[in-house]
């Protein structure tokens, strides 16, 4: 084979590379495991809360992603469990032995709203110049201190409705946050965990990142069953 057919090849067999992983992203990016195929395998009340809080909360264990909206809802599963129920009798003590925190930005006789987070992840992402100026444009005041900002975040959930800037507490990019909320020029590029605007690569890669965590957390859930205490305290997160 002469050297320009040899050239050839090799392009297409990197085209043909690039196609297959395009498809295995593809089917990761739609494959999100579901609570139920989880829930089966912790029967004990107790450590089936600790595995749904896990199962809510995985980037943030994995510390790629400074916070995660946990909605726990008024009803039975299908695992014979309320989840609500079992927040307030187990709540208060499964998250003092976690490193994350948690507050409810909204409460109902059906439902509560929980705002899981890394402290110092969350604190470092809303400390940067570029979201301190964004959040002071939508009428934050200038204190930087954790629990003041989240403070004026739980109130603006008191109309009911969802504030959109919680995209910049969930570690999703400022640009697509903005654009989203009308405040940036952008075409959207496409949708994933949130909707991604303009060039969308690096915000591609973070949705994959996140999405990677979350698979591997929720698979190790399903796998070995018994490790939610483990993995909530962060004794057992998969590299």
């Amino acid at each position: 084979m002469n050297k320009t057919g040899k050239c050839l090849l090799e392009q297409e067999c990197k085209r043909r590379q690039a196609g297959v992983r395009a498809l295995e992203q593809h089917k990761t990016r739609n494959s999100r495991i579901a609570w139920m195929s989880v829930a089966a395998d912790y029967p004990d009340p107790r450590e089936c809360l600790a595995a749904f809080l896990v199962f809510g909360s995985a980037e943030v264990l994995a510390g790629v992603k400074p916070a995660n909206l946990v909605r726990i809802s008024n009803r039975t599963f299908a695992c014979g469990h309320n989840m609500y129920d079992l927040w307030h009798r187990y709540g208060a003590e499964l998250m003092a032995q976690s490193e994350l925190q948690a507050i409810a930005l909204h409460r109902s006789s059906n439902s509560a709203l929980l705002l899981l987070f890394d402290p110092a992840l969350l604190e470092r992402r809303l400390n940067s110049r570029s979201v301190v100026t964004f959040l002071n444009s939508l009428g934050y005041s200038q204190d930087r201190d954790l629990d003041a900002v989240l403070n004026q975040l739980e109130s603006r959930f008191e109309s009911g409705e969802l504030p959109h800037e919680i995209g910049v507490f969930l570690g999703y990019p400022l640009k697509d946050v903005a654009a989203f909320m009308g405040r940036k020029e952008l075409p959207v590029s496409s949708q994933r965990l949130w909707k991604i605007y303009g060039r969308g690569r690096r915000s591609e890669a973070l949705a994959d990142l996140y999405q990677c965590h979350h698979t591997r957390v929720a698979t190790q859930l399903r796998q070995r069953g018994g490790v939610s205490f483990h993995l909530w305290r962060g004794e057992a997160l998969c590299a």
